[in-house]
């Protein structure tokens, strides 16, 4: 559709405009699952109260069998039902991101630079519809909480929070509320120093397992003139590695993560004859590695092991952007364990006791084996994670620059506290978390240092 001229807006919205309080959800299918029909409600109050409008000129929300190829909802016209699929994989977050497109019509916000058009397509045709798309994928999101960013930045001086996720900050969600960082500093001790890995070494990752550091690297064996993968041990006191186990795959082909584990070590690799990603477990007292008979589907983003399960994340992607998909084996036994999904992108993963504890784009959810819970709202852009504790994880932030700083949140008070070392950048680039038991090192990966020691801070918790 197209938007309707700014002369009239004043008109439409001040005649017989709907409000929050008139809308309804209404089941047109008359078959709806419950559930659904309680996300969209409850996304539709905390519109209301986030963005501290009466109503965005909507009667009602509709829920449908169909609202358009590929689509998960439909804003149609002012004064229209919004429509939302009866099979919407996500109701919540498509109610929010209709609700912004009424918004939009009746507010003009798309009108900004900051939004620039969508490429066309059948359902964006005209050019409002366009530019209003790239606003409603920005205010879908809801009231990030940029608290923590806007402390660094004005502690700091640096720049962490992008023109968009201030504009919607304030334009839009304007009731809603932010954390404040406490002005308490961490109390942690910061050493830095090098590991001191062969020339050309690249570390892949990082995992601390039973109090003992682990890094996945490439090798070179001069012997076979080949460049192959493995696992290394940290003195954590020189930081001098050890001699590589070296793991059962040929010609490197690209790198691999490391299970971040309550016990045992599993590496998940690409493997160059298959094409695909193997795993493999490592004795740490034999060297010994063995590959496990996985059917790993695609490329593997994170893994982790939590009492005797295999988990890994994937990226699926698919007309309505990505989500992520969780698999998982006992590895008593090798079955396959049912595992739903967390619903965002998964950048990492961490064992808890009864499951595991995800950084996903919707913040750090965990699984107890029956579903996912919300730990924490987190940012988006806070960089690298690492579990500290129960209670605090340790994240990087990348700031304008290149800069890296170090900042931990509290999730049983959901508040962020920066290091007694304040805004000091730990000069390191790429930053990898190997973190557990009160400490963590943060490793540097400078693409160019070919042969150089990589840097590395490891940090104690006082």
């Amino acid at each position: 559709m197209n938007r309707l001229p700014l002369s009239m807006l004043a008109g439409v919205v001040g005649c017989g405009c709907p409000e929050f309080a008139q809308m309804e959800v209404v089941d047109v299918t008359g078959t709806a699952d419950p559930a659904l029909l309680g996300e969209i409600t409850s996304a539709l109050s905390d519109f209301e109260e986030w963005t501290g409008r009466t109503g965005v000129c909507v009667p009602d929300i509709h829920v449908a069998d169909t609202v358009g190829e590929g689509l998960g909802g439909r804003f149609q016209e002012l004064k229209e039902p919004i429509l939302i699929a009866d099979q919407a994989s996500d109701p919540y977050r498509f109610t929010v991101h209709e609700l912004c497109h009424a918004l939009d019509a009746v507010e003009g916000h798309s009108d900004s630079e900051l939004f620039p058009p969508v490429p066309a397509d059948e359902n964006y045709v005209t050019l409002w519809q366009r530019k209003s798309e790239a606003f409603a994928d920005a205010c879908e999101n809801g009231p990030v909480d940029l608290g923590v960013k806007a402390y660094l930045e004005d502690t700091c001086g640096i720049t962490l929070v992008d023109e968009v996720e201030r504009y919607v900050r304030e334009q839009i969600y304007v009731e809603a509320s932010y954390t404040t960082p406490s002005a308490e500093p961490a109390t942690v001790s910061v050493e830095r120093g090098w590991l001191g890995l062969a020339g050309g070494s690249y570390v892949y990752d990082a995992a601390l397992i039973e109090g003992r550091s682990w890094v996945l690297v490439d090798w070179y064996v001069p012997e076979e003139d080949v460049t192959t993968i493995g696992l290394a041990e940290v003195d954590p006191g020189s930081g001098a590695v050890g001699v590589p186990v070296r793991l059962p795959i040929g010609q490197l082909l690209h790198g691999g993560v490391l299970a971040r584990a309550d016990a045992g070590i599993t590496a998940i690799v690409a493997d160059p004859d298959s094409g695909g990603f193997v795993a493999i477990d490592v004795d740490p007292e034999t060297s010994e590695a063995t590959r496990l008979d996985l059917d790993l589907p695609g490329f593997v983003d994170a893994a982790a092991r939590s009492e005797g399960t295999l988990y890994t994340a994937h990226d699926v992607c698919g007309e309505e952007g990505c989500t992520a998909s969780i698999a998982a084996w006992n590895l008593d036994t090798l079955a396959p364990v049912s595992v739903p999904s967390p619903g965002e992108r998964v950048w990492s993963l961490h064992p808890v006791p009864g499951g595991i504890e995800a950084y996903t784009e919707a913040g750090l959810v965990r699984y107890d084996g029956s579903g996912w819970e919300i730990v924490a709202a987190v940012p988006e852009g806070m960089g690298a994670y690492g579990w500290l504790s129960e209670r605090e994880r340790l994240f990087v932030v990348r700031a304008g620059g290149g800069a890296y700083i170090p900042v931990i949140l509290d999730v049983g008070t959901q508040s962020w506290r920066m290091l007694e070392s304040g805004c000091g950048d730990l000069g390191l680039t790429y930053p990898l978390i190997a973190a557990g038991e009160g400490s963590a090192w943060i490793l540097g990966n400078p693409f160019d240092a070919d042969g150089a020691p990589i840097p590395a801070v490891r940090i104690t918790r006082g």
